[in-house]
């Protein structure tokens, strides 16, 4: 085809050529330059600069030359444990750590705390899950930096602690009662201890984040709240059976489909009386498993559980 143009006369050849290389290449400089840099090309002994580069990527080879452009090069975040699904970059944050945007993006975020832990003192009550945050377009800034905090899950009678990502705060679930107590307050409330000496409370959830923790029976623990419904009082005829678990809310920001922030089951004296486990919670003497934000089971005469760590994730469409 080269030698078909040449035998054209030269003026021909070269509008041919240009406009060519025009149409290849003029929709890379519109969207990906900030400075758009010219490889020389000479034709018969004409120099000529008329193929583009940008300068995102850059070009090589001869003297090359520029022109000031107002687009902005498109970067990718880094921080956390990236993976990239249908198109988009994900970063997972297991741990503490730091998200370092450069170019400005519209990100989903899912921001999960620390699941409670379980009740103990014989008869315990579930811990509650840990608050449970979402945001579908949450601004990223260039270049700037974002501290991420990832909540612990709580050791037994004790809280999760909050996961921050920027404006967001996702509260610690609340601690499952011990025996003759009330479950704590947190994300998801805990589920109270067995109320063998008066009626126990499970702790309330916060608003937005999760549901309240169940109540007592007289020998069985109350469930722990969990992000998508409360957990369940202890029951049965001798009230010996515990509370089931709230369950959890299922989120896919990950490219798979998972249950977070479950409540744990409640204590119960009877044989096999542990509170039933809806999806994302944890069984009773049981710690919540890591980066899910679930609540501990309560005791029921051997161990209580640990509530599970929480997770941030960032998850934003890739650069074109």
């Amino acid at each position: 085809m080269i030698a078909a143009l040449k035998k054209l006369h030269p003026p021909t050849f070269i509008i041919i050529l240009l406009l060519s290389f025009f149409l290849l290449f003029s929709s890379r400089e519109a969207v990906l330059a900030d400075t758009v840099s010219y490889l020389p090309i000479t034709i018969w002994g004409t120099t000529l600069y008329t193929l583009p580069f940008s300068a995102c990527s850059g070009g090589t080879g001869g003297t090359v030359s520029t022109i000031p452009w107002t687009g902005t090069c498109c970067t990718e975040g880094t921080g956390g444990t990236i993976t990239t699904v249908s198109g988009y970059r994900i970063h997972t944050f297991y741990s503490s750590g730091t998200l370092s945007i450069n170019t400005s993006k519209t990100a989903q975020v899912l921001v999960v705390a620390g699941g409670g832990g379980g009740g103990t003192n014989g008869i315990g009550g579930g811990g509650g899950g840990g608050g449970y945050l979402t945001n579908a377009s949450y601004p990223l800034t260039t270049s700037t930096n974002y501290s991420v905090t990832v909540g612990g899950g709580g050791a037994p009678d004790l809280n999760g602690a909050n996961s921050i990502f920027g404006t967001i705060t996702a509260t610690g679930g609340g601690a499952g009662g011990a025996g003759n107590d009330n479950g704590n307050n947190g994300g998801s409330g805990g589920g109270s201890g067995r109320g063998t000496s008066a009626q126990m409370y499970g702790g309330s959830g916060t608003a937005g984040q999760g549901y309240a923790g169940g109540n007592s029976a007289y020998a069985a623990g109350g469930g722990g709240g969990g992000a998508g419904g409360a957990g369940s009082d202890g029951y049965g005829a001798s009230g010996n059976w515990g509370g089931h678990t709230g369950i959890g809310v299922a989120n896919s920001i990950s490219g798979t489909s998972i249950y977070y922030a479950g409540g744990g089951a409640g204590g119960g004296s009877a044989t096999g009386g542990c509170g039933g486990v809806n999806p994302g919670g944890t069984a009773c003497q049981t710690n919540g498993a890591a980066n899910s934000g679930a609540g501990g089971g309560g005791i029921a005469g051997t161990v209580a559980g640990s509530g599970g760590s929480g997770i941030v994730i960032v998850k934003y469409p890739v650069c074109p």
